[in-house]
């Protein structure tokens, strides 16, 4: 993983996040997206793992060196003040993101079918653990999409890294989504649970 910068300042946007500065030095090689894993190394050597949600546009004035000028950035919705003190270090993470984002993909384009789960689990407040989850994965396709409107998909799974990052970005758009089983111990009777309410 690369350093990016040493925090020594926070600032709390209510509803869209947490932005750390100083920021990325403008002269860094590094360059950031929207999506990109970060580890936070705190003072006291825990750490918290953030997705870069947005890049916050500066303007400096003129007379302000190249090398003075940082990129503050805001990291997803869930993570407050508290959870990065003064001090935390920046991380850009760069695992193995393969499964990561083929996951997303599917979640993406089965929420924008007719029917499709995730449309469903998108306007509630829960989604799956990481076992239920991996079994609609390792499917490869959905079954409440009976009449196949999204093509079918290579079958994987998730290990519990790749999970804690794919929630990461769920909760980007989905604050107050939480990760529960509803008492059930497959992937059919959790859609049950969704769909009914």
């Amino acid at each position: 993983m690369d350093y990016l910068f040493t925090v020594d300042d926070t600032f709390q946007i209510e509803d869209r996040g947490l932005i750390l500065g100083h920021g990325l030095p403008q002269t860094s090689e590094i360059t950031l997206f929207r999506g990109n894993y970060l580890i936070l190394r705190r003072p006291d050597l825990s750490i918290v793992k953030a997705i870069l949600a947005e890049i916050p546009m500066i303007r400096y004035r003129p007379d302000v060196a190249p090398e003075d000028r940082t990129t503050p950035i805001m990291l997803n919705k869930g993570i407050s003040k508290s959870d990065v003190p003064i001090g935390t270090e920046v991380f850009l993470e760069k695992p193995n993101t393969e499964f990561v984002r083929r996951a997303i993909d599917v979640i993406s384009r089965n929420s924008n079918v007719e029917y499709g789960i995730f449309g469903i689990i998108d306007s509630s407040k829960f989604f799956p653990p990481r076992e239920l989850l991996n079994t609609f994965l390792f499917r490869g396709s959905d079954p409440c999409d009976q009449d196949a409107r999204m093509d079918s998909w290579e079958p994987f799974e998730l290990s519990e890294d790749e999970f804690d990052l794919l929630f990461s970005w769920w909760k980007c758009a989905h604050k107050h989504s939480v990760v529960d089983a509803l008492s059930c111990d497959n992937w059919s009777d959790w859609s049950v649970e969704i769909i009914e309410g």
